[in-house]
């Protein structure tokens, strides 16, 4: 097996038995065990399973970023691009449940403090992952500012208030992995929600 599948095999196992055990009764035996491997297998590529877990959440966050850079750059209306981008999020979230969890630092994935989400933290190293919702909502007020010029949109919106409404999308779908309160297809769903929000923001 070639270096970069057995580390996606490993990282695979670690995030399985993140969301089915949470971090603190995780051991390095169940990750190795869970990707049918030895244990000296995963310390040849990770040395720690704060490690394995920083790398769970930064492997997260390419796969995000590709996707939404792709979605983002889509050749249709502003509208278009922006259900296409919230949507194409949506699906790439649902193929990590746990990262949802970390986001929303559920307690009951007992993770160390050096671990938790913190979107405010500044210095390198102390948050796996920082300035993430920061990042998506640059990207959101582009295709809003878009929308404006292309005149798709109306000129008066508040920008702010526009794309934290967008940004909701992504939230009521991580509090959906954990809480499960959206009934039926999850994607007709955040369609029907888009929908509502573009009435507010299209030119009539």
């Amino acid at each position: 097996m070639a270096l970069p599948e057995k580390r996606d095999q490993i990282l695979d196992a670690a995030e399985e038995c993140f969301e089915r055990f949470g971090y603190r009764r995780s051991s390095m035996d169940d990750i190795a065990r869970a990707g049918r491997m030895s244990k000296g297998s995963v310390y040849t590529y990770f040395d720690s399973k704060d490690e394995l877990f920083r790398s769970v959440i930064d492997r997260y966050r390419i796969e995000m970023e590709r996707d939404l850079g792709e979605a983002a750059n889509c050749k249709g209306s502003a509208r278009e691009c922006i259900e296409r981008f919230i949507l194409q999020g949506i699906s790439t979230l649902e193929k990590h449940p746990v990262v949802a969890r970390f986001y929303l630092v559920d307690p009951t994935l007992e993770l160390p403090r050096s671990l938790e989400y913190d979107p405010m933290q500044e210095k390198d190293g102390e948050c796996p992952c920082k300035g993430e919702d920061h990042l998506l909502m640059e990207a959101l007020d582009k295709l809003v500012q878009d929308g404006q010029r292309s005149g798709d949109f109306r000129l008066g919106l508040d920008r702010i208030a526009t794309t934290s409404l967008l940004m909701s999308c992504f939230y009521i779908y991580m509090h959906n992995v954990m809480f499960h309160f959206i009934q039926g297809d999850v994607k007709e769903f955040f369609q029907h929600q888009l929908d509502v929000i573009f009435t507010g923001i299209c030119q009539a």
